[in-house]
């Protein structure tokens, strides 16, 4: 039924070459694909302040400015009152039901407020979209740090849909006080 073909020695060896040429474009292939550069981050110069993970990208005007979220209000490290409009855009995979919670926690962990930014548009989409939330909060008898947390909301509850983003601020003490 099959028929036994013998290869001379200088078959075998150009054979042998082919493979080993096709062989080395599948491994240089895999590891471009594994290793390649898969950071598609917008160009421009990275600050981060080390302690409160505050991240900007080149726009002084944004707390946050990445490929998920730009904050634009509060600006990092403001001193606010209450109540505190957060405002912004975030990739529509943040939203569920078109909100993601908000917190605001002070030095000693006491979460001061909590809320929701709701989207302005079209939550369904991998586009940013613009949000609005507002936190209404006790005026502090001193100027204390505090850290706004935006959370992306993650109704699975699993460890891989998590994300969040800080931005630190101070309290303003309440002048009636």
């Amino acid at each position: 039924m099959f028929k036994t073909v013998r290869l001379g020695y200088h078959e075998c060896m150009a054979m042998k070459k082919y493979l080993t040429l096709i062989i080395t474009i599948i491994i240089v292939g895999v590891a471009v694909f594994v290793f390649g550069d898969k950071t598609h981050a917008p160009a421009g110069p990275i600050a981060n302040d080390g302690a409160s993970g505050d991240t900007t990208i080149g726009k002084e005007d944004h707390s946050i400015y990445d490929n998920s979220m730009h904050l634009e209000q509060p600006v990092a490290r403001a001193t606010v009152t209450s109540p505190l409009i957060v405002r912004g855009e975030a990739r529509g995979t943040w939203f569920f039901e078109a909100t993601f919670p908000l917190m605001l926690v002070v030095e000693d962990g006491t979460v001061l407020a909590q809320g929701f930014a709701t989207a302005q548009d079209e939550w369904m989409t991998e586009n940013f979209v613009p949000f609005e939330g507002t936190l209404t909060f006790t005026q502090q008898a001193q100027e204390q740090q505090a850290t706004l947390v935006l959370m992306k909301d993650n109704p699975s509850g699993l460890p891989e849909g998590q994300d969040e983003r800080t931005v630190s601020l101070y309290i303003s003490e309440d002048q009636q006080l």
